[in-house]
């Protein structure tokens, strides 16, 4: 995929549920928050280079960390997270000509992303909301990778199940074909 967003566009546009700017000095680790953030949400791009409004590039960092920055996605997080990068070519206020790095983060349609320390993220409007236990569960319900039928539930017995259900289930495989039945059972 090739986006390919004029940097005007990239400098007018306000940060919200589908754009971020983040600086060249963020840590690897905060920026795999933004990236699961987006994946688990709707998608959305990362500006990497732009610190308080001002275009300030990632030509002044290492490209071993340009190539962090690059491989967040993968490194970072679990399972990976679709994303492509491009770069976009600046002046910067001084006249210097640098570029900063686009990261398009696709949405993820049947998977949770975590971190590799084990946490979730979902971008609700401009912020990476942390997610509790709970809310992980909702979203692997919603995104299809778990059913609340393979849910077991703790001390849970054969008392706590009712007869009269159990009967109107018996009752209802009755009515189907053998080889229906056999799967069902």
């Amino acid at each position: 995929m090739n986006i390919k967003m004029p940097i005007e566009e990239i400098i007018k546009m306000g940060e919200g549920q589908h754009f971020d700017r983040k600086s060249s000095k963020i840590q690897i680790n905060e920026l795999a928050e933004t990236l699961i953030a987006f994946a688990n949400a709707d998608g959305g791009t990362i500006a990497i280079g732009i610190e308080d409004g001002k275009i300030l590039g990632i030509n002044d960092q290492a490209n071993i960390r340009i190539n962090a920055f690059i491989q967040c996605s993968f490194d970072e997080c679990v399972p990976p997270v679709e994303a492509n990068c491009e770069f976009v070519d600046v002046v910067k206020d001084n006249g210097k000509e640098d570029r900063i790095l686009l990261i398009h983060v696709e949405a993820s349609i049947d998977e949770v992303h975590k971190t590799v320390s084990d946490e979730a993220y979902l971008r609700v409007g401009d912020e990476n909301k942390k997610l509790n236990f709970e809310q992980i569960l909702n979203l692997e319900h919603d995104e299809g990778g778990r059913l609340f039928e393979d849910e077991i539930i703790a001390k849970c017995t054969i008392e706590d199940l009712d007869e009269t259900v159990l009967k109107i289930y018996a009752e209802v495989l009755k009515s189907f074909p053998e080889e229906v039945r056999k799967i069902l059972e």
